[in-house]
Order: C-alpha cells, then sequence, then structure tokens
C-alpha cells in the first residue's frame, strides 16, 4: 500500500510541474446539481495556493482518492495554508492542507455541452456561492457559540426546530443559482 502512495505522488507531483489540462471522470453525488456521476472534469494544475480563491472547485488527493469540492475559505497557519472545501450537496466543510490541492476545475464537459467555468458569468456565480457557504457556516458558529455561552443548559426545542428549518432551507438556496447552465 506504501508503495501505491508514492506512486500516486510521484504521479501527481510530474503531472503538477507540466503545467497542462488533464480530464478526470467525476464519480458521486456531492457536487450535484453543477456535476454529475459521468461528467468530465478539466483540471488544470495548481503551482500555488495562491492561485485558488474562494468559489473556485478545486481537485484534491485525500487519502487515496480525489476529490473535487468548492473552496469556501482559506485559513494560514504555523504548519502551512488550509482551505476549507465543501461539496455542493453536502452541508458538512471540511479542511484540506495546500500539499493536497491536485488543481482547479476550469471546465465541465456534461456530454451534451462544455460549461467553461471561466467564462465572464461563472466566475461571479462561484464567487456567490463559495462566499455564500463561507459566511453561512461563519454565522452558524456564532449563533452556537451565543447560545452555549448565554443558555448553556437550556434546551431551545422551539428555537432548535425553526434553527433546523431554516437551515435546511439555506442548505438548497444555492443550488438554486447551479442548476442554470
Amino acid at each position: 500500500m506504501i508503495d501505491d502512495q508514492r506512486l500516486r505522488k510521484a504521479v501527481l507531483d510530474v503531472w503538477k510541474k507540466e503545467a497542462r489540462g488533464r480530464t478526470v471522470v467525476a464519480a458521486g453525488t456531492s457536487m450535484r446539481p453543477l456535476i454529475k456521476e459521468g461528467y468530465a472534469l478539466t483540471v488544470v494544475p495548481m503551482q500555488e495556493s495562491r492561485q485558488a480563491r474562494i468559489g473556485d472547485i478545486i481537485l484534491f488527493d485525500r487519502g487515496g482518492g480525489m476529490i473535487a469540492h468548492r473552496m469556501i475559505g482559506r485559513k494560514h497557519r504555523c504548519d502551512g495554508v488550509w482551505f476549507q472545501e465543501k461539496g455542493d450537496n453536502t452541508f458538512s466543510p471540511e479542511w484540506v492542507h495546500a500539499s493536497s490541492i491536485i488543481g482547479k476545475v476550469v471546465a465541465i464537459d456534461t456530454g451534451t455541452h462544455v460549461i467553461d467555468l471561466t467564462r465572464w458569468y461563472w466566475i461571479p456565480i462561484s464567487r456567490i456561492v463559495g462566499y455564500y457557504w463561507h459566511w453561512l457556516f461563519l454565522m452558524v458558529g456564532i449563533i452556537l457559540r451565543v447560545k452555549t455561552t448565554l443558555l448553556p443548559h437550556r434546551q431551545l426545542t422551539r428555537f432548535g426546530r425553526i434553527y433546523a428549518a431554516v437551515l435546511r432551507w439555506l442548505e438548497k438556496f444555492p443550488t438554486i443559482m447551479l442548476r442554470i447552465k
């Protein structure tokens, strides 16, 4: 297994140095409705973490598998740059180190047409969706901290139901924009 991981890393390092775009085929549903299973993604390697911006769809290596998710945050820590990533169809953001980034998705081939994410209209849509998630998770964190600070031992069942319903609606909101192709 370790030899497989070394070989995989070596192949990815060579690919990054070539600075050419490559095509990978999407599997899974975490980026629906924009990316569906079987769509071909054109990925260009990123030489530096500065090239990634909030809203970009990045391809990264996560323990033996490649994942394409939207970048919704960036954090500079003593051990390097970390990106917060999230699938458009999931509600669980995670952090990934910049060294795991393979590249940036620049086009999506659906089989009937190509979505060029570098076009003038896709860039602001991607930024809006990325910042939407960034601010939503920031606000959720603040609300939960305020609730636990002010009312640490109190169950707010009505508030909890309203909060959950609002979050479910807010979770689906960005996918409405992404249905337009």
